[in-house]
């Protein structure tokens, strides 16, 4: 399990190798709630799977605070490998401005799951609801499915935001990769 509430984390690193936050292999319960992480030098927060993670996360929860400013990649970015697993996440009024490239990225490489699908429509998927995403260098929010050449899966509902206008790149973006060998990849 992992808390950060009500934190600041400001102007980090000075290499590639430097994030906000970085969480390698988490499980349980992750929660960020009114924190401010801005100005790192890669990612502001990047939640991370080794490549052999079987790491199941059974929720992840991001309320209000503000992801922005990253030098030279993404706001928040969860990146998935190997069967890691998010079973359901929430982001809810959280602010994602001026990154470098994505306000929010959600990635499943390999076997991975982001949303398990079980449940009514709030349960089971990465819901971003409520959110702010203005002047990000490439997309709003990100949902990406394949690389690594495993059955991935990725269900997402990203509905309600509040503000998404100048941003790079295109406002939503969803794809699934070429080297994506099935899976599933549901987007609302």
């Amino acid at each position: 399990n992992f808390a950060l509430l009500g934190c600041q984390v400001l102007n980090n690193g000075t290499t590639f190798a430097d994030n906000g936050v970085h969480l390698l292999d988490v499980s349980g319960v992750a929660t960020f709630t009114n924190d401010t992480v801005t100005g790192s030098f890669n990612n502001n927060v990047w939640l991370d799977a080794t490549v052999n993670s079987t790491a199941v996360m059974t929720s992840l929860t991001v309320t209000n605070g503000s992801y922005s400013g990253s030098a030279n990649d993404d706001g928040f970015l969860v990146s998935l490998n190997h069967s890691a697993a998010i079973n359901t996440a929430t982001f809810t009024g959280v602010t994602f401005s001026n990154n470098s490239s994505s306000g929010l990225q959600l990635q499943v490489n390999d076997n991975s799951t982001i949303g398990n699908g079980a449940g009514a429509p709030a349960t089971g998927t990465a819901t971003v609801s409520g959110c702010t995403f203005t002047g990000n260098g490439n997309t709003a929010a990100d949902f990406d499915q394949g690389g690594g050449g495993g059955i991935s899966n990725l269900y997402a509902r990203f509905i309600n935001n509040v503000n998404i206008t100048g941003n790079g790149g295109p406002a939503v973006n969803v794809f699934s990769s070429s080297s994506s060998t099935g899976g599933t990849l549901k987007a609302r």
